[in-house]
């Protein structure tokens, strides 16, 4: 890794011997034009544009044709004003200019003597008719007085048409929500471009850990302004297809302003919900946020100061179920007799004989490992339900601890009203618990210990070399830090407690048992994933360059990129061992009633006791040194072609390189030759062993045209590439073979008569007290295509703007986008399905498993392929109103999204990154898996008119203002349809994979086949219900000869969902300068149930039960001193 400072002086060197180059960054423009009372235009009028809340100004004279331009302003409060002899003074206040506005003021002077001063209050205009880009603004009033639980700001994109929160983001365990996770227009959650003052914020993580897609998640009071751009960008933004989210931070100003906070939760305000608690006991829900913000002048109108903090305290434990062994399974009484495949000792000493049969009701002998295991098991508490009677028969609270601080200090200097610069500096730590549901000894299977500390600062300079020429300069150093570590971590080795050897060892590593997959039951002991550790550093350098011209304002840009990121990521490192059920079973067993599933129960458990394991994996520790370099520039042209008509125009060029190694310690499969190649040093493509894309320019189009004063008609057209598709380790070709070993051994054999006799792998198989061999191959490898180039959105919109009065406007717009090469995940060694023949000469799935895959020699190659696409079409409208009380935005979508594959990381309802057949991806083209046909939201902050200084009471004496006045009511109100539902079934017994985690490492997604066509999946609507919403006599699942269903890819959606939270506010003035804010904030206020999606997996005992829903009403209450 690289120190922090020596990353401030690289980035400085860097940015000083960039190119010239433009960018608003965090600011904006005020455009206009001045005429006189006869619509005359005039020319050489001085307008000065002076800053409410520093005092900072700046002047320009008018053009030939009465236009003037200030390119590059602070956002904030302005007083614009204009001056020409023979003329009265024309002013307009309050001219608000938010984040890469183009804020029109146009003035009529009328002749008289200068001295005479026509006076105009203004606010921010809604119609946008010098740009054509599509989006929307989120005040920093709306930011702090709507709801929202968890007070992240970036919640308030859902305000705006065409977004949905990602699956990940509002489903699954609290820990595993991702902060900022947003599909907009149907694209990818990590398709979305983070800003924060106007340099890259985004997460470089490879993984999951931090759980957030921002590197910095500024606190609400923080922020003053974010703005969302979702189509047709300028040419100034880049690095992805997607969404632009800007924010910029607050400032201090000449008067000295500050806050301070305390918001709590506790599960005794919260209503109970569909599902009654256990014993009835509300799951454990408390949490405080505290933390304030202070800001002022140091020196007036000149510099300026802003710091805040914020903490937060959260403990949470929703009740959840789960599947343990049962009194007889605990000591080994099972109701199908099994035999003894191989001689070993048990748990007492004594030699148990391969082929000794114990019939059912009778203790089977077990090795001290599963005899310890079983011991440390909880007991079941519930009764449990299958043909077993122990499914879902153990329930506890989900124990999720999380501590969160973070904080940022921001200085603005004025050197001179042509001069500005500013710093800023934030950090953020997070600390989370979560052991999982079965925890001790046995248990485990959860993150266990998760920390991050992340970093950035961020620097930067605006000189107004002329009333033409603005120079713009940004640096940044951000820096990441997540380390994960098993809940057991510190304990005693395997082989200090069983003898088992071959596992590492050591401080960061030891702890607990090696995962155990038993069928029937979930993963016992720690989570194998664990642990992990990653540190992106990213370094920031943007130099930029404006220049008007007559009609035209030019903009020249550069902007690099460096990642820099240590990634220790490779797993099982501490193993997996997986039972089968075939070894203990007898040959032409009558399994009567547990024939089945229950049947594979019973003999997986079996296999369990015996330590005869049909499947091991195990993986090397390595730290990749992850390294990527991004060089891009661009040209804007913003073109007043008349006062009615703008025309953007712009050209992207970027050039990013591949992934390597800094050591050049990387490698990549070869499909031609069979085997590994190795990079070596040299160019970029030879220490990536990936060509360089050298073709990836990006067009802008777009116009803005003012039919009447009231009406705008506005389009464009964009392209964006894709080059951090965040595909977990999929990627990182740094931990490949042979600098890691990942092993996958598969017992080809139907029982273990192939038992190694050494230590080293020859082909033979080990059971699970024999350990593990050593000098392992590595079977599981990574690829990637050696000319895959990056994937690429395009996105159109039109759209007509109609003012409706003064402050209300009403937006109807088509906005469409496709995507092209985007990348997908699979098994390129995918084998192909067994055959009849075979099954007839007693062969299995997973005995062949290995002789059935085109490259010989490997097991699973996991590939990250170029053969994605998608494609959105939709109907957005918008209503907005700025009023003095109450300030209202309503949005609705009708739209559909198509896609074949969905996002790595984010496999929730079914869905996932990797076709059914990785050979035939084109066949899984459907609704995207984070489709939602209809989206409407409403939110609206209203300030009762009643009280002091008010429109109702503005006399009133204080002791009735403080009953009577300072109330505010706030709210937001989605309607949204249901999420599309995957219906599939597990490849458990090597099928034509092994059980890889198909979310991050390409395992296939299988599917049923559907019986009935005309019937469809769902139960019939007088049946259908949260317990019964699938038709299951309609889906079968296909033969192991056949595999691959002919089911649709997400053929059905799930539950539409309803909500209402609401904002009471009381404000009671202290001072003049101060006042007291009371909020009590009701989430989901009517209590609505919404469910989650039903089980999916066709498989399971509880295919087609929705067996939780979304959180029921939550009170929140809040005090905020505000001065």
């Amino acid at each position: 890794m690289i120190s922090f400072k020596l990353a401030v002086r690289a980035v400085l060197a860097l940015g000083l011997l960039s190119s010239a180059g433009w960018g608003q960054f965090d600011s904006g423009a005020i455009v206009g034009t001045v005429r006189d009372e006869r619509a005359a235009s005039i020319p050489a009028a001085r307008v000065t544009a002076r800053d409410n809340n520093t005092g900072y100004s700046l002047s320009t004279l008018t053009n030939e044709s009465g236009d003037f331009v200030f390119p590059t302003l602070r956002i904030g409060s302005y007083k614009v004003t204009v001056e020409k002899e023979g003329f009265a003074m024309g002013t307009v206040d309050n001219v608000v200019l938010t984040v890469n506005a183009r804020q029109r003021v146009d003035l009529t002077l009328r002749v008289g003597q200068v001295t005479e001063v026509v006076n105009v209050v203004e606010s921010a205009p809604l119609l946008e008719s010098d740009h054509s880009s599509k989006g929307q603004v989120i005040a920093s009033k709306q930011i702090l007085d709507l709801p929202v639980l968890g007070r992240t700001y970036s919640s308030f994109a859902l305000l705006s048409p065409g977004v949905r929160e990602s699956q990940m983001s509002n489903q699954g365990s609290i820990v595993f929500r991702r902060e900022g996770a947003y599909n907009v227009n149907g694209l990818r959650s990590v398709f979305n471009n983070f800003l924060l003052d106007g340099i890259d914020n985004n997460f470089y993580g490879t993984t999951n850990q931090g759980f957030s897609n921002q590197a910095i998640q500024p606190s609400p009071d923080s922020v003053a302004e974010f703005r969302m751009i979702v189509n047709a960008y300028s040419a100034e933004f880049g690095r992805t297809g997607g969404a632009v989210m800007n924010v910029a931070s607050k400032s201090g100003t000449n008067e000295f302003h500050g806050s301070l906070w305390n918001f709590f939760q506790n599960e005794k305000l919260n209503a109970t919900g569909f599902f009654k608690p256990v014993l009835n006991q509300k799951p454990l829900n408390k949490r405080n946020q505290f933390g304030g913000t202070f800001g002022g002048r140091l020196v007036k109108d000149r510099t300026f100061f802003f710091v805040d903090y914020e903490g937060s305290r959260w403990r949470v434990a929703p009740f959840a179920l789960t599947t343990v062994p049962n009194e007889n399974m605990r000591n080994g009484i099972l109701p199908l007799d099994v035999r003894v495949p191989y001689t070993f000792r048990d748990d007492q000493g004594r030699s148990i004989q391969a082929g000794t049969v114990i019939p059912a009701g009778q203790p089977i002998p077990m090795t001290a490992f599963a005899r310890k295991v079983l011991a440390e098991l909880p007991r079941a508490n519930f009764p449990g339900g299958g043909p077993l009677g122990i499914a879902n028969n153990f329930g506890t609270f989900d124990i999720n601890n999380i501590d969160d601080d973070k904080g940022a200090a921001k200085i603005d200097h004025q050197f001179k009203p042509s001069l500005l610069s500013f710093f800023r500096y934030a950090h953020r730590r997070q600390d989370m618990f979560a052991p999982g549901l079965i925890q001790g000894f046995s248990g485990g299977n959860n993150l266990g210990f998760l920390n991050t500390y992340n970093q950035q600062g961020i620097a930067g300079i605006t000189w107004t070399k002329s009333p033409t020429q603005v120079l713009e300069y940004r640096f940044a150093v951000t820096r990441l830090g997540m380390d994960r570590l098993p809940a057991s971590i510190g304990g005693p080795s395997m082989r200090e407690l069983f003898g088992i050897t071959g596992l590492p060892e050591g401080p960061r590593i030891q702890g607990g048992i090696t995962p155990q997959d038993i069928q029937g039951f979930p993963r016992f002991g720690r989570q194998s994933t664990n642990p992990q550790a990653q540190f992106p550093t990213t370094l920031n350098s943007r130099l930029n360059l404006s220049n008007i011209i007559d009609r035209h304002t030019l903009k020249f840009g550069y902007e690099w990129l460096g990642l820099y990121q240590d990634v220790d990521d490779t797993n099982p490192l501490y193993g997996i061992d997986g039972y089968g059920g075939f070894y203990s079973r007898l040959p032409g067993q009558n399994l009567g009633a547990l024939a089945g599933a229950a049947a594979n129960t019973v003999h997986s458990l079996s296999d369990f006791y015996f330590g005869a394991r049909s499947s091991y994996q195990l993986a090397t520790q390595v730290i990749a040194k992850v390294r990527q370099q991004a060089h891009w520039w661009y040209l804007q042209d913003d073109w007043k072609v008349s006062s009615r008509l703008t025309v953007n125009m712009g050209l992207r060029y970027e050039l990013t390189s591949p992934v390597y190694d800094a050591n050049d310690r990387l490698s990549n499969f070869d499909p031609i030759q069979n085997k590994i190649v190795l990079a070596s040093s040299g160019s970029i493509s030879q220490r990536a062993l990936r060509d360089l894309d050298w073709n990836n320019f990006a067009p802008r189009v777009g116009a803005a045209y003012q039919m009447t004063s009231k009406t705008v008609l506005r389009g464009g057209y964009g392209l964006g590439y894709n080059y951090w598709n965040r595909m977990a380790s999929a990627e990182l070709l740094n931990t490949n073979a042979p600098f890691v070993t990942r092993f996958s051994a598969v017992n080809s054999a139907a029982n273990l008569n192939n038992l190694c006799t050494g230590n080293n792998f020859e082909g033979c198989f080990r059971t699970r007290e024999a350990g593990y061999p050593t000098n392992l191959p590595s079977n599981v490898i990574l690829y990637m295509k050696k000319t895959m180039p990056w994937g690429y959105i395009q996105n159109w919109h039109f759209t007509v703007q109609q003012g409706l009065w003064r402050d209300g406007l009403i937006e109807f717009a088509y906005v469409g986008n496709k995507g092209t090469l985007l990348p997908i995940l699979g098994d390129f060694n995918q084998a192909r399905p067994i055959t009849q023949a075979e099954l007839d000469r007693g062969l299995t799935t997973l005995g062949t498993l290995l002789a059935r895959r085109p490259y010989q020699g490997f097991n699973n190659i996991t590939a990250v392929l170029p053969d994605g696409f998608s494609n959105y079409n939709s109907l957005q409208i918008k209503f907005e109103h700025r009023g003095r009380d109450i300030k209202l935005l309503s949005s609705f979508t009708y739209g559909k999204a198509i896609d074949n594959v969905g996002q790595v990381l984010e496999t929730t309802n079914g869905s996932g990154p990797n076709p059914q057949d990785v050979r035939n991806p084109n066949n899984d083209r459907s609704v995207s898996s984070f489709d939602q046909r209809f989206n409407s939201t409403t939110s609206f902050v209203y300030e009762m008119p009643f009280g002091r200084g008010r429109r109702y009471g503005k006399d009133m004496p204080a002791a009735l203002d403080a009953f009577v006045g300072g109330w505010q009511a706030s709210g937001i109100v989605s309607l949204l349809s249901g999420q599309p539902l995957n219906i599939r079934y597990p490849d458990a017994s090597g099928i034509v994979s092994d059980n890889q985690p198909e979310s991050f490492l390409g395992a296939p997604s299988l599917r049923p086949n559907l019986i009935d066509g005309s019937i469809g999946v769902l139960a019939p609507a007088s049946q259908r219900d949260y317990l019964n919403y699938f038709n299951r006599a309609n889906l079968a699942i296909p033969p192991v000869t056949a595999p691959f269903g002919n089911l649709g890819r997400n053929p059905a959606y799930g539950f539409a969902q309803y909500q209402t939270n609401f904002v009471l506010a009381k404000h009671f003035n202290l001072t003049e300068a101060a006042r007291l804010q009371f909020r009590g904030e009701f989430y989901n206020l009517f209590n609505q149930t919404n469910f989650q999606a039903p089980q999916v997996n066709v498989a399971a005992a509880n295919f087609g039960r929705a067996t939780s829903t979304f959180d029921p009403r939550y009170v929140q209450l809040a005090l905020k001193l505000i001065f």
